[in-house]
C-alpha cells in the first residue's frame, strides 16, 4: 500500500506540512516511510478504504503529537535546542521520562548521529500500549533487526540537541 496524501483532509495536511516533516530525508519520504511500516500495521487495516486508513493513521499521530509533545517534555525537564550547549544522557531521559503527566513507569529510548565526531540527538522512541498510553518496550527481543541510521546514545559522552527551523525543513 502507497501512502496517497491527496486522500489527506486538508487540515491534516496542513499540520503535517508544520510539524510532521522529515529531518534527514524529503517529507514526502518519511510520511510514506512511517505509513508503510506502521499505518499498514493497524488494526483497522482491513475494514477501512485507503483513504480512510490514511486519514486514520495520520489523525492519530496528529493526536499522540500533542498529547505526547516532546519539546515541552524536554523543555520542562530543562533541556532546550541549542547549538553550543550539550546535556548528559541522564539528563534528557529523566526530562523524558518526567515530562508527562499522569504517566509512569514507562520506556523510553534515544538514539543519536554522530558527525564529525559530535553526537547530536536523532530520535526519541517512546512505547505505546493498546490505548495509546506511554508503556514498556515489549520488543526487546527484536532490537539487534532494527535497521536505521541512528546509533544508541552514549551514556558518557555529551549530546547536542541542536537549533532547527521547521519552516525551513519543510520546504
Amino acid at each position: 500500500m502507497y501512502l496517497k496524501e491527496k486522500f489527506l483532509l486538508a487540515s491534516l495536511v496542513q499540520w503535517m506540512n508544520e510539524q510532521y516533516v522529515g529531518l534527514y530525508s524529503s517529507s514526502t519520504s518519511f510520511r510514506a516511510h512511517e505509513f508503510e511500516k506502521h499505518g499498514t500495521c493497524t488494526l483497522e487495516a482491513n475494514q477501512m478504504s485507503t483513504r480512510e486508513l490514511e486519514n486514520h493513521y495520520f489523525g492519530q499521530i496528529q493526536k499522540l503529537n500533542q498529547k505526547y509533545d516532546l519539546i515541552s517534555a524536554l523543555n520542562k525537564g530543562g533541556i532546550y535546542a541549542s547549538d553550543d550547549k550539550s546535556y548528559t544522557y541522564q539528563e534528557i531521559v529523566a526530562a523524558l521520562k518526567n515530562g508527562f503527566e499522569d504517566q509512569s513507569d514507562y520506556d523510553v529510548k534515544i538514539q543519536c548521529l554522530t558527525v564529525d565526531d559530535t553526537i547530536y540527538l536523532g530520535a526519541i522512541d517512546l512505547y505505546l500500549d493498546l490505548d495509546f498510553n506511554l508503556g514498556k518496550d515489549l520488543c526487546a527481543a527484536s532490537k539487534s533487526e532494527m535497521v536505521t541510521s541512528f546509533n544508541m546514545c552514549s551514556q558518557s559522552k555529551p549530546i547536542f540537541f541542536p537549533k532547527f527551523d521547521w519552516k525551513q525543513v519543510s520546504e
